[in-house]
């Protein structure tokens, strides 16, 4: 749980940096492509790491049976649930602000008039980066389960040739 807060505010964090460098140099790219693709790349992410998790346990359960180790992978397993968890989270969270906060709070307005009005656009950049960047941190922790899992467990003797 505190590696995923730690994730989590690691995240948030970049957000913030680069909010904060878009101000900066007033660039608006990533605004945009956020503003008009961050939902659909965190989907397309979920995707990926649905599939990934489907061939990490397909992996694990073939390991349990190859090695006579029935449920050596179940922290794993959960864990990797978990991580599909906090994919949809993501997903409902960006969803969630694209429903409730108004458009022109997506694009970075760097003349806005009201303080709240800029308030809210900054968190709502912060906030929508922090989503797509975690999205991005776990589909690259699956990827790095998977490359994990072609290794020997620990604990576990080499296959047995029985049948």
């Amino acid at each position: 749980m505190k590696e995923a807060a730690k994730e989590w505010i690691i995240s948030a964090f970049i957000g913030a940096v680069i909010v904060g460098l878009e101000c900066l140099t007033e660039a608006t790219l990533a605004s945009t492509f956020i503003k008009e693709n961050g939902l659909m790349l965190i989907v397309a992410l979920i995707a990926i790491n649905v599939a990934t998790l489907a061939a990490i346990i397909s992996i694990m359960l073939n390991l349990e049976q190859q090695y006579n180790r029935p449920y050596f992978f179940d922290k794993s397993k959960k864990l990797a649930l978990a991580g599909v968890r906090e994919m949809l989270l993501l997903g409902f969270i960006f969803f969630f602000l694209s429903a409730v906060i108004p458009e022109t709070y997506w694009q970075l307005n760097f003349e806005s008039t009201r303080t709240w009005e800029g308030v809210l656009i900054v968190i709502t950049a912060v906030i929508s980066r922090m989503c797509v960047f975690q999205a991005i941190y776990s589909t690259y922790d699956f990827s790095k389960s998977i490359i994990n899992l072609t290794t020997l467990p620990e604990g576990c003797p080499p296959p047995s040739d029985e049948k």
